[in-house]
């Protein structure tokens, strides 16, 4: 499986951008969205959900399998793509809370476990 930083530097270089003009489109400084890319920190939930308005499909993001982008959904569906994306965060809010931030920012993705991230996307 691909790591979150590997994923998000094929995010940046697949839009063509640099990751200074990728930071002005997410609103975060260059200097993170580098710590970011190099696995040196990990974001907090609002740059995910940056992230989900550009349209990225999340699961690809932490596991690389599937399209880069989310396909959109028949209007009938959609609120059972937000949800399942909303649960999906609400619950990544939930282990910052429980845990200090500096470890947060270095561990959550080793910490978050394949099988608990499919557990959660079929929330």
């Amino acid at each position: 499986m691909r790591s979150f930083a590997e994923n998000l530097s094929d995010l940046i270089h697949n839009r063509k951008e640099t990751q200074s003009a990728f930071a002005k489109i997410t609103g975060y400084d260059r200097q993170n969205i580098n710590y970011y890319c190099k696995g040196r920190y990990f974001p907090k939930e609002d740059f995910f959900l940056k992230l989900y308005d550009l349209g990225i499909n999340l699961n690809w993001l932490f596991t690389g399998e599937g399209e880069i982008y989310r396909q959109m959904k028949p209007t009938s569906n959609v609120s059972e793509v937000v949800v399942g994306e909303t649960r999906f965060v609400e619950t990544v809010q939930s282990k910052l809370l429980k845990e200090n931030e500096n470890d947060i920012k270095n561990n959550l993705l080793k910490k978050l476990t394949v099988e608990e991230y499919i557990e959660i996307m079929n929330r």
